[in-house]
C-alpha cells in the first residue's frame, strides 16, 4: 500500500470521528515504527506491520497506532491533563510513567487488546485506540471484534472511555 494511499485511509478513519490530527508521516527502510508526538511526525517502517505484538497486523492499524500517541500527547498528558484523572490510571494505568517498555515475554491477557498493549500504559491506550479508529468508533462492531478476540470487560471500558474522548476533542 503506498504512503498516500496509507494516509488517506488513515485521515479518512480519523475524519469519520470528527478528528483532524495535522501529521507529517515518513518512511523508513531501517529502524522501528515510532512518533514524535510533540513534533506530530510518525516514522513508519512498513515491515513492523506483520509483528504479532499488535491487536490487527496492518499498516492501516500501525499508523492509527502511532496518531494514537499524537493524541494520547496533546489530551491526556499535555492538553487537559486527562492522565491524572482516576479513570485513566483505573484503565489504562500512569501513562505519564517514565516511558521504559516492557518487553519481556507476554501471555494473552483479557485485560489487554493486544500483548503489546502490555508493554506500557501509553502503548496500551494507541493499540485501543487505534482499533475504535479503524472501526469507525462503532461499538457494535467493537463489541463484536472483542468477543472475538477473546477480551474482558475492561477493554469494552476502554473503548467507551476512548470513545467519550473522541467526542470531546471532535467538539473543540
Amino acid at each position: 500500500m503506498a504512503f498516500e494511499r496509507l494516509r488517506k485511509i488513515a485521515d479518512a478513519k480519523l475524519a469519520k470521528l470528527g478528528l483532524n490530527i495535522d501529521y507529517k508521516l515518513h518512511y523508513l527502510k531501517k529502524g522501528e515504527s515510532g512518533t514524535n508526538a510533540s513534533k506530530y511526525t510518525i516514522y513508519i517502517n512498513p515491515r513492523d506491520r506483520s509483528s504479532k505484538w499488535l491487536a490487527v497486523q496492518s499498516l492501516r492499524h500501525l499508523l492509527l497506532h502511532e496518531i494514537g500517541h499524537i493524541i494520547a500527547y496533546d489530551h491526556l498528558i499535555r492538553g487537559k491533563r486527562l492522565s491524572r484523572k482516576p479513570e485513566v490510571r483505573d484503565l489504562f494505568g500512569d501513562i505519564n510513567k517514565f516511558y521504559r517498555r516492557n518487553l519481556h515475554i507476554k501471555r494473552h491477557n483479557p485485560d489487554f487488546i493486544s500483548t503489546y498493549a502490555q508493554v506500557h500504559p501509553r502503548e496500551d491506550f494507541c493499540e485501543t485506540f487505534a482499533v475504535y479508529a479503524n472501526l469507525g468508533g462503532d461499538i457494535r462492531k467493537i463489541k463484536a471484534f472483542l468477543k472475538k478476540r477473546g477480551t474482558g470487560p475492561k477493554v469494552l471500558k476502554k473503548m467507551l472511555w476512548i470513545n467519550g474522548i473522541v467526542k470531546n476533542i471532535a467538539n473543540i
